[in-house]
């Protein structure tokens, strides 16, 4: 079968999405849509024979492509997802999910009533690294698990945790499974976040985000527990696997490294080693074949028939029930058990305008 997709919202991501799309034999961008003219004029360049919007409601309502990508900032995710899967047209979105639960939660609804399929772009489960990583894990490579660690990319934390954060959430979910209680702590400037602190549109459609901080916490249903934080201006992105028996870490390009000793000792250093991919853990070519382009298969899959796709909204949903576990808790001054039971958004709920 032959899919059309549409494209809505060409920025970066959008016209990465349309390449990828492209890529498969039986894709075919077809349409998208742009409020701006300068990434309109490039996919005109790029696929002169897709039919150009302004709007999202105008390309869906021409009701002839099969699946969109969403790929607007995050304030824009769910109008055009519950649109499209209404009318049954299968969704990949762009992460972070929504703006906040209940969002998500109207999003999976209108795909599940449109019978439509709906993935968020979260790259990691579709890594064969991460894949390796989970196996080793599994067989006992590090011994016994006793935690995991991560850190952002240097964003102020407000802003961060809908960036990376979502990544590095849904990414530990993977490795570890669900994520039972979330304790946390923002800061600002190295005072405690306040509702004064407060910001109701963060950068690039985020929404209401607060701290520029964070140490988040997260205990795992295995009984393990992962630190993850939040440094503004310090670049520190990187996942870390600490067992009784070795680390392992991927750093910042997302290559992964292994020290046999569970000790940082400076004669212990230089057993540092790159842990590359074999042919059979890597079938389809990474990276000549991205994690992107595995998504779209795995969704493709799923579309004819196939299983679950391992990015479904789910998934999605549950990386963003984490962000809100973070400023629950902090709000709280406690540990916040999952599931949350109130889906509204929690800073509004702290300002007294939910």
């Amino acid at each position: 079968m032959e899919y059309r997709i549409g494209i809505i919202g060409c920025g970066g991501q959008g016209k990465a999405h349309a390449r990828e799309w492209e890529m498969l034999p039986n894709c075919r961008v077809t349409a998208v849509a742009d409020q701006l003219d300068e990434p309109l004029a490039y996919m005109a360049e790029q696929f002169p024979a897709a039919r150009q919007y302004r709007t999202y409601q105008e390309l869906i309502e021409a009701g002839d492509v099969d699946i969109v990508s969403v790929a607007t900032w995050p304030d824009l995710h769910a109008a055009p997802t519950i649109m499209a899967g209404e009318r049954g047209i299968h969704v990949l979105c762009e992460k972070p999910m929504a703006l906040d639960l209940a969002e998500c939660d109207e999003m999976i609804a209108a795909c599940e009533r449109g019978g439509a399929k709906l993935v968020i772009s979260h790259n990691r489960r579709n890594d064969p690294r991460f894949f390796k990583a989970r196996r080793m894990l599994e067989e006992g490579f590090l011994g016994r698990v006793c935690r995991a660690h991560a850190a952002d990319k240097g964003y102020e934390a407000g802003y961060g945790l809908m960036n990376i954060g979502t990544h590095i959430f849904d990414g530990l979910r993977l490795l570890f499974g669900d994520v039972q209680k979330v304790f946390a702590h923002l800061t600002v400037d190295g005072r405690d976040a306040t509702p004064d602190g407060i910001v109701t549109e963060g950068p690039r459609g985020t929404g209401w985000v607060c701290g520029k901080e964070a140490t988040v916490l997260l205990h795992f249903a295995n009984g393990m527990d992962a630190t993850v934080e939040w440094d503004t201006n310090v670049d520190r992105f990187h996942f870390e696997v600490i067992g009784t028996e070795g680390r392992l870490v991927f750093t910042r390009d997302g290559e992964m490294h292994h020290c046999p000793s569970a000790a940082l000792l400076a004669e212990t250093l230089s057993d540092w080693r790159h842990l590359p991919l074999t042919p059979e853990e890597n079938p389809d070519g990474y990276p000549a074949v991205s994690t992107r382009q595995r998504m779209l298969l795995d969704m493709l899959a799923w579309i004819e028939g196939g299983p679950r796709s391992n990015s479904c909204g789910l998934q999605g949903r549950a990386a963003m029930e984490i962000i809100a576990a973070v400023y629950w808790s902090h709000m709280g001054g406690g540990w916040e058990e999952l599931p949350l039971s109130d889906t509204r958004h929690p800073l509004k709920v702290w300002r007294g305008e939910a």
